[in-house]
């Protein structure tokens, strides 16, 4: 015997999955930027595979970026997640960034405005979040993956200007004049500890003088 057959229906209720994508690259090299017009880069397709989840294309997808560390300028002491920020410190004379890092949700470029003449590298933590729910536990945002920003340092042209375009003195007398040379400088920003000296050349005029003259340093 068998007993009555009754029905009964089973509710499976949607839960949102994961977004995900890949970098086509875990590390991004560039020189720093010595005129401004020349600090915007971009990198077309950094990020590819970007999807919000199997049967979810309709949510919306958005880049979370962090910086994780950070080295400003490069070679110096590296900065933990507390001391660094996206514009690559949160010292703004360390600053390497001039805007914060962004990747296109759907592009994937990676576009970032250097500090001209800062260098050094900063570590970012991405996450592609999407527009579903985050009640645990669905998740929202994909694992973090790793990508680090390295801004290798230019040396910059040294600098300085006289006093006058030119100096008289008298047949077989010596000849002193202090603050002949100003604002004398090794170059942009972090290069003071740079050794500097002059050197003279004789474009006009006898030659010999230049074996004799000399300009300091100290800008005499």
């Amino acid at each position: 015997d068998a007993s009555e057959q009754l029905a009964f229906s089973v509710t499976v209720h949607a839960e949102n999955d994961a977004p995900s994508f890949t970098l086509s690259r875990t590390l991004v090299e560039v020189h720093e930027a010595q005129v401004p017009d020349a600090a915007r880069f971009t990198f077309p397709g950094l990020a590819a595979g970007m999807t919000a989840g199997i049967t979810e294309q309709d949510q919306e997808l958005s880049f979370n970026i962090t910086a994780v560390s950070s080295q400003v300028p490069f070679g110096a002491t590296p900065l933990g997640e507390n001391e660094t920020d996206m514009y690559g410190s949160a010292n703004p004379d360390l600053q390497l960034f001039a805007s914060p890092v962004q990747i296109d949700s759907a592009t994937g470029d990676l576009t970032f405005v250097l500090e001209p003449f800062h260098n050094g590298e900063v570590t970012l933590g991405i996450m592609l979040r999407d527009s579903g729910s985050a009640v645990t536990p669905a998740p929202a945002a994909s694992p973090r993956q790793l990508l680090t920003i390295r801004i290798l340092p230019v040396n910059s042209a040294p600098f300085f200007t006289l006093a006058a375009p030119e100096v008289s003195t008298d047949q077989d007398v010596g000849f002193e004049q202090r603050a002949f040379a100003t604002g004398v400088s090794a170059g942009a920003w972090m290069e003071q500890s740079q050794a500097l000296t002059f050197s003279l050349e004789v474009v006009q005029g006898p030659r010999g003088v230049d074996a004799v003259a000399a300009l300091t340093c100290e800008g005499k």
